[in-house]
């Protein structure tokens, strides 16, 4: 049985589709940011020029002798020169890697990210962020790999752009949180998979298709794990803004020292008060 007659036989729910063809920052907040609603996005984001620009040739023309740290689904770590990596993914290994790229940089040119992500901590005047070093992550998988169950960093709000491949999500109602963090590999991938586990009685997540210039919007706080059924090229990142900052604030209680709690609280309220003059 493949994946999608796996997911099939579970009777999954897919997660809310969106075809507009176009999306402002009041339509994105009030029907999904608000509301901490997954979503993957169709339309509003495709650019036929940046899908043709980053695949792995141009890549590599950028970046080749550049060395990473890559990771395979064992999760053994071995650093290559990206030509290296990109030569074991043209030869079917099953290995993923993450890399940091600048916003400033090459390859960042040839992807606008949209405004009503912009991340209020990285970009405030309290932080004194160095001007046009704003970085993002670059995500390359190979056939068969995934990224386990978890939360991003400080349970923030992100979203995921796919320019190759086609990646398969699955999200967790908020509802089961407080369940999934005292046993989050009851709840993993494996679980998910398996024939003979019965979601109905544990709970079922959401799942997601995502394919070639669609984005995912992944909600604060959110429960999510990701399979690359086929090698994939992505960028990604994570965002503190209108959306989801009390999570944020939640999450670093409990987590930070008073004083990085009271900084956080200066940059929220300097984004609002920027927001209110947009």
């Amino acid at each position: 049985m493949n994946l999608k007659q796996l997911i099939k036989s579970k009777r999954l729910t897919h997660i809310h589709e969106d075809s507009s063809l176009y999306i402002n920052r009041r339509y994105f907040n009030e029907n999904f940011g608000f509301r901490n609603i997954p979503a993957v996005f169709r339309k509003a984001f495709k650019n036929k020029e940046s899908l043709e620009l980053w695949d792995i040739g141009q890549i590599n023309k950028i970046i080749g002798e550049n060395k990473y740290m890559c990771e395979n689904m064992k999760r053994e770590k071995k650093e290559f020169a990206f030509k290296d990596f990109a030569q074991r993914l043209r030869s079917g290994y099953s290995i993923y890697l993450k890399i940091p790229i600048l916003s400033d940089s090459a390859l960042c040119q040839m992807f606008e990210v949209p405004k009503y992500f912009t991340c209020w901590y990285l970009n405030s005047q309290i932080r004194k962020p160095k001007v046009g070093r704003r970085s993002y992550l670059l995500y390359i998988g190979g056939e068969n790999t995934a990224t386990p169950l978890h939360q991003d960093s400080w349970e923030a709000p992100g979203w995921l752009y796919l320019f190759k491949g086609t990646k398969i999500w699955f999200f967790y109602p908020s509802c089961l949180n407080s369940k999934i963090s005292k046993n989050v590999e009851g709840y993993d991938l494996p679980q998910i998979l398996s024939s003979k586990n019965d979601l109905d009685k544990v709970g079922k997540p959401l799942y997601c298709v995502q394919r070639p210039g669609d984005l995912v919007f992944i909600p604060p706080s959110s429960f999510h794990a990701v399979i690359n059924i086929e090698p994939t090229i992505a960028i990604t990142d994570n965002f503190i803004n209108e959306i989801g900052y009390e999570n944020v604030v939640s999450h670093f209680k409990y987590n930070y020292s008073k004083k990085s709690c009271q900084s956080l609280r200066g940059v929220i309220n300097e984004g609002f008060k920027k927001l209110c003059h947009d």
